[in-house]
C-alpha cells in the first residue's frame, strides 16, 4: 500500500494512506487532529518512505560500525596470535625446577661436580636444543609484545568508533 505525508503545524509528518481520504488522523507528535484530505487531493501529498521499502533496501555500515567491528576483529586475531606464540614458543626446562634438584642432591655431589668443571678449564658451546630454545624465546616474547600492542591499537580504534564518531540519520536536514 501507497503512504503519504500529511505535514502537521508543528513540522511533523504523519503517513497515510488512500483508504483513511476524508477522515481524521492524530499527529504522532504532537496528537493534534489532522483532516486527511479527499482521494482526489491525495496526488499533491508527498509519498512517504513506506516500512517495507526501508526493509527490503540494503543497509549500509557506518564509519562508527566499521570502526568498531575493525578494532575489535583487529583486537582479537592480535591477542590470540600473541597467547598462541607465548604458549607455543615455551621453553622446555625450568630453572627453578634445576635449583630445587640441585638443593636435593647431596652437598658433596654438588661440591664435586663444580670442582670438576673449575679444573677443566673447558668452555662448553650451548647444544642445537639450548640455542633454539634460547632464540625461539626471545623472538616469541618480542612478537608477542608487538602482538599485544596491535590489539591495543584495535581497541583503541573500537574505543574512537564507540565514543566520539557519530551516527548520521538517513534524511536529515543538516540541523542539529
Amino acid at each position: 500500500m501507497q503512504l503519504y505525508r500529511l505535514r502537521c503545524e508543528c513540522g511533523a509528518d504523519t503517513s497515510v494512506g488512500k483508504g483513511q481520504a476524508g477522515g481524521e488522523v492524530a499527529c504522532h507528535a504532537c496528537g493534534r487532529s489532522l483532516r486527511v484530505p479527499m482521494l482526489r487531493e491525495f496526488g499533491q501529498l508527498p509519498l512517504a518512505e513506506s516500512d517495507s521499502s526501508r526493509a527490503d533496501a540494503p543497509r549500509r555500515w557506518t564509519l562508527r560500525q566499521g570502526l568498531i567491528a575493525g578494532g575489535v576483529v583487529i583486537a582479537a586475531v592480535a591477542w590470540g596470535m600473541a597467547f598462541w606464540i607465548v604458549s607455543a614458543t615455551r621453553v622446555d626446562y625450568d630453572m627453578d625446577r634445576v635449583r630445587f634438584e640441585i638443593s636435593r642432591a647431596p652437598f658433596m655431589k654438588v661440591y664435586a661436580a663444580w670442582k670438576e668443571l673449575e679444573v677443566a678449564d673447558v668452555e662448553r658451546d650451548e647444544t642445537v636444543g639450548e640455542y633454539r630454545a634460547k632464540n625461539l624465546g626471545r623472538v616469541g616474547k618480542s612478537s608477542a609484545t608487538t602482538l599485544a600492542a596491535i590489539g591495543g591499537i584495535g581497541l583503541v580504534i573500537a574505543l574512537v568508533g564507540a565514543l566520539f564518531v557519530r551516527e548520521r540519520s538517513e534524511g536529515s536536514s543538516g540541523q542539529p
